[in-house]
């Protein structure tokens, strides 16, 4: 769903593209048994490099990476995912 969230970014509307997901892994640090927040970064800079490289080459990869804690702060999982965006075939 992270992933995702930069791609409607990126291109926003554009239906000539279509987001995979290349990889994606997570490791549990702690049992959860709260309410949990997912925190992630992805800075203008890297949205900006997303836009030009499917400007110049039609495609791009990007990676996202993303921490899971729990009520009380505490890291109970972290993320690490590896997306793609192509063209939609015809």
């Amino acid at each position: 769903v992270l992933g995702g969230l930069v791609y409607f970014s990126a291109i926003a509307h554009d239906d000539r593209f279509l987001a995979v997901v290349k990889s994606f892994t997570i490791e549990f640090r702690k049992p959860a048994f709260t309410n949990l927040v997912v925190e992630t970064h992805f800075s203008d800079a890297q949205l900006a490099g997303i836009k030009s490289a499917l400007e110049e080459n039609g495609r791009c990869n990007y990676e996202l990476d993303a921490v899971v804690k729990n009520s009380a702060g505490e890291t109970v999982a972290e993320s690490h995912g590896v997306y793609a965006i192509r063209p939609r075939a015809n």
